[in-house]
């Protein structure tokens, strides 16, 4: 009985328990629950999914700021070593004047920089962070090391250090200048100066940002950066900054708090620029909108899947808007910042907006810095071929014209009638001539020596009037306004031929439908201590001849005159100007310790006074040579070594006729082999020879006699490899008896004293 009872009892008891369920209320309920589970279901992974994609977006987002810090940071740093380049460059610190230095270092810089000037022995010679220390300081081992390892070129940039005299934290960006014995010349920066630059960024709430230095230590932070300036990053952060240059890592803050960081190596500095967010606050935005389905979870229970899936499709549209724009982004354009209705969404919408906008500025201006250095480079190339193709040129017709005008001399001391005579001078002059050309040649080239001697200005201008008349042509009448007192100024001819001659040209491209060209000269007297309109800035007490040009055109506005002097800077149309000429007199007459003076106006045409120092009388009348026969027979034995057979037949007949006894050679080593023989009193000898050149075969015979007389002779010679290996009296091709006895009476003049 009790058998049969159980399973009946089984089923009566969950047939009342289903009872309910087979209500309506309880299909209602069932309903009801159906439609929120899935509901629910749906509303817990799109929260979910929305977390994801806001976490992934901070960080995308934290990258960027990084990236756009690091640009902000590499601009200040361009802004030192544009200072660092005009210091470097200033009148004052090539003339040795540091005081005057230091008064315009001091004008340049900003609060929180100073300019640091070292000597080659470590010694501080100046420094405008400290007042009243009597400079120069003692040399110091730190000193001394960094002037040692800094090598001409770009600024270096340090780490951060604690400096030896103000003991606090610093930067520097340090740049050799090779003057005199060389200085190391230094722009220091308090760490504050980025500091204050991170902190005028408008981080987020919650965010901070700091720059680490290549060593693992914090230059500067937007928050605390007293307290952790100097201070080593965290173990995980150096790391990754050893490990690679740009990322997002989970770390400590130097406070302990749990963060997510993003990290950009800058390829400037090396610096790495790192920008965080603590855990608490990125899941802030993520808590929020779960709170906020689920609260509309709650409050739309009639809606059900309806509302959710509204609600869930309005938020992955702006999560996908948000990720469009930055697609973008990184792509270099810029999209505007998007109203999706979500604050949250539309703040790391702006924020990226903004990152993407100065990012896109500092491409663009990057960009153009490029294309007018790649456009410089190109200038600067053609003229260095064109350059290297003169003096080439330039070198091969002054070995020609040393013979001619060798054997012409020659011709001219042997028994002529009057109409031969007068064919030789006439062959003579057009020697001359042309090797006036090949001077004027290797001066382009850059690749002959100022000969700095008194020069006769109004004669050198009327020597030129031909030449500028047919130079400029028919449409330009050039007017030479001559000083009856005839100026005298000390420089090289040829260079001042050539400013004259740039100057005039400049004058007639002003005037494209003709006008007159005025060439005038004058005198000056600059006195000590005065300042005057008629004379430029910068000239020292003492006379100066005055060369002007002035022409008729449309004169230059304020902002072209101001640049008017800068290398590769013109305002002619591409292909018509270097934007050289203008440079290049003034680098010649500076060269010559002389000035430019710029005076013009709009509509008013452009006056270029260039200032030489004048000769004196003494100086004028100093340059007469001996005369061809000043050797008494068998007075001395030369040695004459040159590669070049008839300029080397030329120079053994010259010095012959002058009474000199001369054997020869060929090479350098068959002139080392007759020196052996003993005998020879003086070496003439050409610099540009195969094998072994001037300089090589001088060295060797000064091993063997450090007295023997040597002249070196040369139609070229790059000037920096001549004039690095040897020091000793030159003389160009083609040259005369006269110059060639001259400087071999100086040389065995010298070895007698």
């Amino acid at each position: 009985m009790t058998g049969a009872m159980g399973p009946t009892r089984g089923r009566d008891i969950l047939n009342r328990l289903a009872s309910p369920l087979r209500s309506v209320r309880g299909q209602l309920a069932l309903l009801v629950v159906a439609t929120i589970l899935p509901a629910a279901v749906m509303t817990g992974l799109l929260v979910r999914d929305l977390h994801q994609q806001e976490l992934i977006a901070k960080q995308r987002q934290l990258l960027e700021t990084s990236r756009a810090l690091t640009l902000a940071t590499d601009a200040s740093l361009g802004q030192g070593k544009i200072m660092l380049d005009a210091l470097a460059a200033s009148d004052s610190l090539l003339e040795g004047d540091l005081p005057r230095f230091e008064q315009k270092a001091r004008r340049l810089t900003p609060d929180g920089w100073a300019v640091m000037l070292v000597g080659a022995d470590g010694r501080q010679l100046m420094n405008t962070r400290l007042r009243g220390v009597r400079f120069p300081l003692p040399a110091t081992q730190v000193g001394k090391a960094v002037f040692d390892r800094t090598r001409p070129g770009p600024p270096v940039i340090s780490n951060v250090f604690i400096g030896t005299q103000a003991r606090r934290p610093t930067i520097a960006l340090d740049s050799r200048v090779d003057l005199r014995d060389g200085y190391l010349l230094s722009l220091l920066v308090e760490p504050k100066v980025f500091a204050d630059l991170l902190a005028k960024q408008n981080l987020p709430d919650g965010w901070v940002a700091a720059l680490i230095d290549r060593e693992g230590a914090v230059i500067a932070r937007s928050r605390h950066h007293e307290r952790f300036a100097g201070a080593p990053a965290t173990p995980d952060v150096r790391a990754m900054i050893a490990r690679k240059g740009e990322g997002v890592i989970e770390s400590r803050s130097l406070e302990g708090v749990r963060s997510v960081a993003a990290l950009t190596r800058s390829d400037v500095s090396g610096w790495t620029v790192l920008v965080a967010v603590s855990n608490n606050e990125l899941e802030k935005t993520a808590v929020r909108g779960q709170w906020l389905a689920l609260a509309a979870s709650a409050f739309t229970l009639g809606l059900g899947l309806a509302l959710g899936g509204w609600l869930s499709s309005r938020i992955v549209r702006a999560v996908e808007l948000l990720r469009t724009q930055a697609e973008v982004a990184a792509r270099g354009e810029v999209m505007p910042p998007q109203d999706t209705g979500l604050a949250e969404i539309d703040r790391v919408s702006d924020e990226l907006a903004r990152s993407a906008s100065a990012l896109s500025i500092r491409e663009q201006e990057l960009e153009r810095r490029v294309q007018e250095a790649v456009e410089n480079l190109a200038q600067a190339q053609k003229l260095e071929a064109v350059g290297q193709l003169t003096g080439g040129v330039a070198h091969d017709f002054n070995n020609l014209l040393t013979g001619v005008l060798g054997n012409l001399y020659l011709l001219k001391r042997t028994a002529l009638d009057e109409k031969q005579s007068r064919f030789v001078a006439n062959a003579e002059a057009a020697g001359q001539r042309g090797a006036k050309l090949t001077s004027q040649l290797l001066a382009f080239s850059r690749r002959q020596r100022l000969s700095v001697e008194p020069v006769d200005v109004n004669a050198l201008l009327a020597d030129m009037s031909e030449l500028l008349r047919s130079t400029l042509g028919s449409t330009i009448r050039v007017n030479l306004t001559l000083d009856p007192q005839g100026p005298t100024a000390l420089c090289d001819r040829t260079q001042l031929e050539l400013a004259v001659l740039n100057l005039c040209i400049n004058g007639r491209d002003a005037m494209p439908k003709g006008g007159s060209l005025t060439v005038s000269t004058d005198t000056c007297s600059v006195v000590d201590g005065e300042t005057s309109p008629a004379w430029p800035a910068g000239l020292r007490p003492g006379r100066y001849a005055v060369i002007r040009v002035t022409d008729e055109g449309a004169g230059m506005p304020p902002e072209v005159a101001a640049r008017a002097f800068e290398p590769f800077f013109t305002t002619k149309a591409v292909g018509r100007g270097s934007g050289l000429g203008l440079p290049q007199v003034l680098g010649v007459a500076r060269q010559l310790g002389g000035e430019v003076q710029l005076t013009t106006a709009e509509g008013a045409g452009t006056t270029v006074s260039i200032y030489l120092p004048e000769a004196t009388a003494a100086a004028a009348a100093s340059d007469q040579g001996p005369p061809a026969d000043a050797f008494a027979p068998g007075e001395c034995m030369v040695l004459v070594i040159d590669d070049d057979d008839q300029v080397r037949e030329t120079t053994t007949t010259l010095l012959t006729e002058l009474g000199c006894e001369v054997i020869e050679a060929a090479s350098g080593e068959e002139g080392l082999r007759l020196l052996e023989t003993g005998g020879v009193g003086a070496v003439v000898l050409d610099y540009a020879m195969p094998d072994m050149n001037g300089a090589d075969v001088a060295r060797r015979m000064r091993e063997r006699d450090p007295d023997l007389p040597i002249l070196m002779v040369t139609g070229y010679a790059e000037p920096e490899a001549l004039q690095s290996s040897w020091d000793g009296p030159v003389v160009s091709k083609p040259f005369s008896a006269e110059a060639l006895a001259t400087a071999l009476k100086e040389v065995l003049a010298q070895r007698r004293r």
